[in-house]
């Protein structure tokens, strides 16, 4: 059977963070992955991947293996990098929390030296200084384009089967 999906249009976020960060100034922005075949996580890439660039402009996609300690190991990686990147956008609003705590310990300053967005929101995150950007999404739109699909279904039996993507709203904090 094929069924409805909605969910968070991860392509445009990123391509949206990366084409933001840049028009900040950021030259170098690195794209903090894990390594997993999450449909959403490939959409994530493609979508960063296509932001406007120029000749003096490059992104970097750094994978991970979810763990804390990788996380550091391939930020460390990263900030030995000539150049080294300016800017992170960040998937998982955990793995948010653990750049930045990473960056503060340090003794990095954000915005001033790096800035981090966080691709994903969490309620933790609202009690993280600096305020952390991040994407957050309305459960309640969410919630009504669901239900869309699903009286659809229930009325006529049948519904489209091609996915629905919403996107995030960004919210503006003090790591940029």
């Amino acid at each position: 059977i094929t069924l409805p999906s909605v969910d968070i249009d991860y392509r445009a976020t990123c391509r949206h963070a990366a084409t933001m960060l840049r028009r900040k100034g950021h030259r170098r922005i690195a794209l903090l992955l894990p390594d997993s075949t999450h449909g959403g996580d490939a959409d994530s890439e493609h979508g960063f991947q296509e932001a406007p660039t120029s000749e003096e402009a490059s992104s970097l996609v750094l994978r991970h293996h979810e763990s804390a300690s990788d996380l550091i190991g391939c930020l460390d990686e990263a900030l030995r990098m000539k150049p080294a990147p300016t800017a992170f956008l960040v998937a998982r609003s955990i793995h948010s929390l653990t750049v930045i705590t990473h960056l503060l310990r340090q003794g990095c300053k954000l915005p001033r030296d790096f800035a981090v967005v966080s691709r994903d929101d969490d309620a933790f995150l609202d009690h993280v200084v600096p305020r952390v950007t991040r994407y957050t999404s309305d459960p309640a739109k969410f919630a009504r384009r669901l239900s869309k699909l699903v009286l659809e279904l229930a009325q006529t039996g049948r519904t489209s089967a091609t996915p629905v993507r919403l996107m995030p709203d960004l919210k503006r904090g003090e790591t940029v």
